[in-house]
């Protein structure tokens, strides 16, 4: 296959010089290399006094300029660096906090469920951190018969969850056909 392809390359370059060399001889042909010369000698002239006028334009800088020019990009960047900082000591802050009340509502489960409801509420809405809790409200709204509150999450879940649509939405059907 790949032959058939490297033959029918060579054939057509063989016969693309052929139709060149045939061209080239024809007296109209040459009339137009001679206004394509004309025409490429006029840009070659018009690039070369652009180039000129260009370098007349560029501005001259001193060391003095060149080293405060640095200085205020390194000042930029170190501002810049610090408000990353800030930013991943925030996150951390928020992410903790989430990950200590996750911890604490797991252990509070068996001892008071209504606690470690609370505290998987609370971490529904954190941004960060957030290790679906929803699917543990389920469970603990389930236990404490409180089924407006397992509804709506099981809806919250198969949102979020489209990979789990089956197991929520069975858990939901289950739910409303009560």
């Amino acid at each position: 296959m790949t032959l058939i392809i490297i033959f029918s390359i060579i054939i057509s370059i063989a016969i693309l010089f052929v139709v060149i060399r045939y061209a080239s001889s024809n007296s109209s042909n040459n009339e137009m290399d001679i206004r394509i010369q004309k025409r490429v000698t006029e840009l070659k002239n018009n690039h070369n006094s652009n180039n000129l006028n260009n370098k007349a334009k560029k501005k001259v800088v001193t060391k003095k300029q060149f080293s405060k020019s640095i200085e205020d990009d390194i000042q930029l960047l170190d501002q810049k660096i610090a408000e990353q900082e800030k930013i991943g000591r925030e996150f951390q802050i928020a992410f903790n906090d989430v990950t200590l009340k996750m911890k604490t509502a797991k252990s509070l489960e068996k001892s008071n469920i209504y606690a470690a409801i609370s505290l998987y509420e609370e971490c529904l809405y954190a941004t960060v951190g957030n290790f679906c809790p929803e699917e543990r409200l389920v469970i603990l709204y389930s236990k404490t018969l409180q089924t407006r509150e397992e509804i709506k999450m099981c809806k919250i879940l198969i949102r979020k969850q489209p990979q789990q649509y089956v197991k929520w939405k069975s858990r939901l059907d289950k739910l409303t056909t009560k």
